[in-house]
Parts: C-alpha cells; sequence; structure tokens
C-alpha cells in the first residue's frame, strides 16, 4: 500500500507540472490579453444598450402612471368631484413622475375650457405632463446631427371623455 501511495503521489505531481507546461506554452503564444480586450471594446456598447432599455421601461412607466391618474380623475369627474379636488389628485399622483408641468384641462362637448360642470355634461379631460429621461442618454444626438432621436425631455398625454351623472 505504501508503494502504491509514492506512485499515485508521483503521478498527481507528473500531471499537475505537465498542466503548468501546457499553460505555460499556451500563454507565451500571444493570445494572453486577446479575452480581455474583446472584453474592453464591447462593454460600453452593452451598457449603452442597457442604458436605453432602462429608459424605454421608466418611459412606459411614466406613461402608466399618467394614463392611471387621468382614469381616476375622469372617475371622480364623473361622480361630481370639482375641480380643485381633481387638481389636487393629479399634483399628488404626478408627484412620482418628477415632471416640469404638469397640465389638466377639463373641456365641454364645444371644445371649451371649463372650471366648473353639472351633472349630464359630457366632458373631456386632457391631461399632460412634460419629464426628463432619467439617464443622460441626449448626448448621443452628437452621432446624428439635426436628428433628436434622444431627446431633452418628452411630453406624455392622456385624453379621456367622461359623463357627468
Amino acid at each position: 500500500n505504501l508503494k502504491f501511495a509514492a506512485t499515485a503521489a508521483a503521478g498527481k505531481e507528473e500531471a499537475l507540472m505537465c498542466r503548468l507546461k501546457r499553460d505555460f506554452r499556451r500563454n507565451a503564444s500571444g493570445d494572453a490579453g486577446q479575452a480581455m480586450m474583446e472584453t474592453m471594446l464591447v462593454f460600453p456598447f452593452f451598457l449603452l444598450l442597457i442604458m436605453i432599455m432602462m429608459e424605454f421601461v421608466i418611459y412606459f412607466y411614466k406613461g402608466n402612471v399618467l394614463e392611471n391618474t387621468a382614469q381616476q380623475i375622469g372617475r371622480m369627474t364623473a361622480r361630481g368631484a370639482t375641480h380643485a379636488e381633481i387638481t389636487s389628485v393629479a399634483d399628488d399622483q404626478l408627484t412620482a413622475l418628477s415632471a416640469q408641468e404638469v397640465n389638466l384641462e377639463v373641456r365641454d362637448a364645444a371644445g371649451a375650457t371649463v372650471i366648473t360642470w353639472d351633472s349630464d355634461d359630457a366632458l373631456e379631460i386632457r391631461l399632460t405632463a412634460t419629464v426628463e429621461p432619467i439617464m443622460p442618454i441626449g448626448v448621443l444626438n452628437v452621432f446624428a446631427p439635426g436628428a433628436d432621436f434622444f431627446p431633452d425631455q418628452y411630453t406624455l398625454g392622456s385624453v379621456k371623455q367622461v359623463y357627468v351623472e
């Protein structure tokens, strides 16, 4: 058993030396940094792709918040809420958007802006918000002069038709 153990230990040592020699020869061939260079060349484009995808996700989230707020304001208006009440709800719910400008308009059937309304009125509620992108991807417009692929700000909007009860 002692002779077998010594032979096994020598075999492991020999295998380790062969593996080290093979690795040394592979690294000495000049391919040592190729994978690192390829990664460094591709990584900025991959990061840019991730940033653009995240910006679209945030854009659709903000649009969904605006749409849900307009829907809630429409329900409140249909049940007889005042202009001050629906403006307060719009301001409260749209704080998540970090909007520069929020515009709420209530129009009657003729298209005129109204502040008060009666029962049996048909109204149109227009809610818009101007927001900025989260990430500074607007600098990418440098690569396409004259085009505005990545705006510095964008406007989200929703229009709801309401019949006051």
